[in-house]
């Protein structure tokens, strides 16, 4: 685990239902939120990817960004928004990132940076998201994001076992886990909450959506959602895979439906309903019948939908949510 010590405001409590904290596939997730709360950088698992960065530096010129041509520490990058510290050993990182966004989201915005700092990952290029104004000062906001990539991580760890156990060769399959900062100067409001995450190289690929929709080609993804669906008992299903696919698949910005529709405030759980479309919308592969996964009973729905769809159920406000030093 990498730890790093008090900076700023970030999170305490999830806000999260009591039964998902006590349920036995959540004890992951809750290693993780109450790492968060101790002041944990980031949550380590075996499928977890802290950090994908590369020892070299960042002199490249893109999109209109201009780092200095030596950003090794001594000089700072010459991008306006910069976000709070985090102290890893004893080198201290922050990032620096665009004016203008690259890309936009239904629910996110996201940002070209670099980390500077006096380290060795000075230099690495990284994505920075934000969300809707209107949430953007909310803690609670992002602490859904957090728990889902964990819970995500907890699937693939537990089918990775399942197919070593069952003699299925396939790339290993990681889960980004994001960081959440705050905005500490520049033309973005200062104090509001953002998500760092690494710069994912190659080809970016969209494995299957959460609304039915699966490349059939990819057997391992495919199977990785159904296996979740059943692993879980029913209650969850892990969906819109997306990431890279080189020597080994890489997955960002997952969802997950779940009966319970706990995940609500990420956007894209689409609870019960959510679950049967994904079902519905899932073809056993070869390696489904590897791992013996019963056959899914499908219903007659709407079409596969191949871009991620969103749901945006008004939850119950959580006055038990209390912010502490990170």
């Amino acid at each position: 685990m990498i730890e790093s010590t008090p900076d700023r405001e970030a999170f305490k409590d999830s806000g999260l239902p009591e039964r998902f904290l006590h349920s036995t596939l959540g004890i992951a997730s809750v290693t993780a939120l109450a790492a968060i709360s101790a002041g944990v950088a980031f949550l380590s698992t075996t499928a977890a990817v802290q950090w994908l960065f590369k020892d070299k530096l960042v002199k490249k010129k893109r999109s209109g960004l201009q780092p200095t041509s030596d950003i090794s520490g001594s000089k700072s990058v010459m991008l306006p928004n910069v976000t709070t510290t985090w102290i890893e050993g004893s080198c201290v990182y922050r990032v620096c990132f665009a004016e203008l966004p690259f890309a936009k989201g239904v629910c996110k915005v996201s940002y070209e940076g670099w980390i500077v700092g006096d380290g060795p990952r000075t230099g690495c290029r990284v994505v920075v998201k934000t969300v809707p104004p209107d949430a953007r000062t909310d803690a609670r906001r992002w602490m859904p994001d957090r728990a889902l990539a964990d819970l995500a991580a907890t699937f693939v760890h537990a089918f990775s076992k399942a197919t070593d156990a069952a003699g299925i060769q396939h790339r290993s399959i990681d889960v980004v886990i994001p960081r959440i900062a705050q905005v500490a100067g520049g033309l973005l409001t200062v104090g509001q909450y953002v998500m760092i995450e690494p710069y994912l190289e190659g080809e970016f690929i969209k494995f299957n959506s959460n609304g039915g929709w699966e490349d059939k080609r990819e057997w391992t993804m495919s199977a990785l959602t159904h296996f979740s669906s059943i692993h879980s008992r029913g209650d969850y299903i892990l969906s819109d895979l997306q990431g890279t696919k080189t020597g080994r698949y890489c997955v960002t910005d997952p969802a997950i439906h779940s009966r319970s529709h706990l995940f609500r405030r990420a956007g894209t759980d689409g609870g019960r309903g959510g679950i049967q479309m994904v079902l519905n919308g899932h073809k056993c592969n070869p390696v489904c019948k590897a791992l013996r996964l019963p056959q899914i009973k499908q219903r007659k729905t709407v079409a596969p939908i191949k871009t991620s769809i969103y749901s945006f159920a008004k939850p119950k406000r959580a006055s038990n949510v209390a912010v502490s030093k990170w």
